[in-house]
């Protein structure tokens, strides 16, 4: 199955910036995210994560 005991323990969590992870959206409906909405989702989710703490 190719995974580690570790992967499927939930040890191994994936690492990535907000960045990267806006990075690999590049559409919605077929209309391309636009600079303005990058920066909108991106404090929607610093915030979110912020108040998880």
């Amino acid at each position: 199955m190719n995974t580690t005991s570790e992967e499927i323990l939930g040890l191994n969590k994936p690492k990535g910036t907000i960045d990267e992870a806006l990075d690999n959206l590049v559409a919605f409906n077929g209309k391309p995210v636009s600079d303005h909405d990058r920066a909108v989702l991106k404090g929607l989710i610093e915030s979110y994560l912020s108040s998880r703490d």
